[in-house]
C-alpha cells in the first residue's frame, strides 16, 4: 500500500517540498525534503501574484518525483489565525463529564440512563 505524498509549503520567503511514502496509517518514510527561494514578487501575504514562476520554482524540485502523488499545499498568510492546543489524557468518565455541559442536544430518557449508569460507575 506504498502511497506517495508531496507536501509544499509556499512562504513569502521560502517554498518547501517534502517527498514521503506512506507505508501504512502509522508508517510515513520521508525520502527527501527540498527547499527553494520564493522568487520575488511572487507572493503577497498569502495569495499567489504570479502562478507561473511559481510553478516554475516547484516544478524544478519535483521532477521525478512526483510520479503518481499525492500533493497537499499549505499557504502562509497573516490574515489566517489558528491555534494549536494540546490536551492531556483524560479517562473515559473524566472526559464524558467534561464533554456533557457541551452537549446542547436532545438525549432520549434512554440515552440519560446509561449516561448516569457511566457517571456513578
Amino acid at each position: 500500500m506504498d502511497q506517495r505524498l508531496l507536501s509544499i509549503y509556499i512562504g513569502a520567503e521560502v517554498i518547501r517540498i517534502v517527498d514521503a511514502t506512506r507505508k501504512s496509517a502509522t508508517s510515513i518514510t520521508v525520502n527527501s525534503v527540498d527547499e527553494v527561494s520564493t522568487p520575488a514578487g511572487c507572493f503577497d501575504d498569502g495569495y499567489i501574484t504570479d502562478v507561473l514562476e511559481i510553478a516554475s520554482a516547484i516544478r524544478g524540485k519535483i521532477i521525478g518525483k512526483a510520479g503518481k502523488a499525492k500533493a497537499v499545499f499549505t499557504i502562509s498568510s497573516k490574515k489566517i489565525a489558528s491555534k494549536e492546543v494540546v490536551l492531556p489524557y483524560v479517562m473515559a468518565r473524566k472526559r464524558l463529564i467534561l464533554f456533557l455541559p457541551l452537549m446542547q442536544v436532545n438525549i432520549s430518557p434512554c440515552q440519560r440512563q446509561e449516561i448516569s449508569s457511566l457517571l456513578t460507575t
